[in-house]
């Protein structure tokens, strides 16, 4: 997360209470505008290069390729 060219807030951690409980994860908050630069251009970045997923994409999948994904949806709370 950043907020307003000065503030960052990187992690991992779910906002529930499972996460929050349960799993050890860590997230970590800087004050410094370097640094919050940097991770602007990487997001940018990261957007201009992204494919947007579509809904009639999902349902046009294969069943091969649905089963895989619900499969791996089983194992998701142990990733």
């Amino acid at each position: 997360m950043l907020i307003d060219d000065v503030w960052s807030f990187i992690g991992s951690t779910n906002w529930d209470a499972r996460s929050l409980e349960f799993n050890f994860e860590i997230n970590l908050e800087c004050f410094d505008t370097n640094l919050n630069t940097q991770l602007t251009e990487l997001f940018e970045s990261k957007k201009f290069n992204a494919e947007r997923v579509l809904e009639e994409d999902v349902r046009g999948l294969s069943i091969y390729k649905k089963v895989r994904n619900n499969l791996f949806r089983l194992f998701s709370p142990y990733l």
